[in-house]
């Protein structure tokens, strides 16, 4: 069957195909695959960070050092294993260096602020905060350390 555009005659077989690849092409299919298989690894990494955030809080309370001080140094243990681990494992990203750091931690820890502040903005309990912000953590932590910290090109 020929489909009449003006002048030119287009097969149909061709416009189904050249729709087929805009909507399920090989490219983006693969693509998605790769992002969920990142969010994937991502997310796994976040449940470590979880468990070490948990250990080192903890040793430190039982050490006498008080909940900031404690959750402050936890903040960053944490932060520092998974900027490594989601560099050397989520993203296969073979260089670390101290500015991507910095901005892995600048913006994880703008995250766990803003979560705190609107916990306490909207005068919930103070306990909602860390499950708030492990779900931002999760969705923007892992949009953020895509496309600002681990994007391709980034190796200043």
């Amino acid at each position: 069957m020929m489909l009449k555009a003006g002048l030119n005659k287009i097969p149909v077989a061709k416009i189904r195909f050249w729709l087929h690849s805009m909507v399920h092409g090989y490219y983006g299919v693969m693509k998605n695959k790769m992002i969920f298989k990142q969010f994937g690894i991502y997310s796994l990494i976040g449940i470590l960070n979880t468990l070490i955030h948990v250990v080192v809080f903890g040793l430190l309370l039982a050490n006498d050092v008080s909940a900031t001080w404690a959750n402050g140094m936890a903040f960053f243990s944490t932060a520092t294993f998974s900027y490594w681990a989601n560099a050397k494992w989520t993203f296969q990203q073979s260089y670390q260096n101290l500015s991507s750091y910095m901005a892995f931690v600048a913006w994880m820890g703008s995250l766990a602020i803003f979560s705190g502040w609107l916990v306490d903005y909207l005068a919930w309990t103070s306990w909602l905060a860390i499950p708030f912000f492990m779900v931002l953590s999760v969705i923007l932590g892992f949009l953020g350390a895509k496309k600002l910290v681990f994007r391709k090109g980034n190796s200043s």
